[in-house]
């Protein structure tokens, strides 16, 4: 189930390779798949997309922001909407290797 989840990841990145919090999101899910294997099904669980999950953070940021586009939204509270969208336990941090450097999804999402 791992290595399924992990395919369906990398097929969703590679679709939307433009998409850079698309992307980030990925990153994080396969890192915390690679400490968290039994979260694969919820990650390939019916209807749950790394777009789904983008999507959820922009509402998520209009919410915060009072209804206004927000571009920008505090990491740790990304960090939590994204694995509670996947049904996954945010209580603990998530990081991604990026360039032989550990970067955790804060960095990510400011950058």
């Amino acid at each position: 189930m791992y290595e399924k989840a992990i395919e369906k990841i990398r097929d969703e990145m590679a679709v939307n390779a433009e998409e850079s919090v698309v992307v980030e999101i990925g990153e994080l899910l396969c890192h915390w798949l690679s400490r968290h294997r039994s979260a694969a099904a919820a990650v390939i669980a019916e209807g749950k997309t790394l777009t789904g999950a983008a999507k959820t953070l922009e509402e998520e940021a209009r919410k915060i922001a009072g209804g206004k586009r927000c571009a920008a939204i505090g990491p740790e509270a990304a960090q939590k909407i994204v694995l509670r969208y996947f049904g996954l336990d945010d209580s603990q941090k998530a990081s991604v290797t990026r360039g032989g450097f550990e970067v955790s999804l804060d960095e990510l999402l400011e950058g």
